[in-house]
């Protein structure tokens, strides 16, 4: 799945185009990850 530098490509991202919070993500991550992307995607 997300691991080393793609993880990190998809925080610059978020926050580039979604504005989106990196901790958010992370947080979301490590909680529910798969319902997070099946929201975001």
């Amino acid at each position: 799945a997300f691991s080393g530098p793609r993880i990190f490509m998809l925080c610059f991202l978020f926050r580039q185009y979604l504005k989106i919070d990196c901790g958010f993500i992370f947080q979301t991550r490590m909680l529910n990850f798969k319902m997070f992307t099946t929201f975001t995607w």
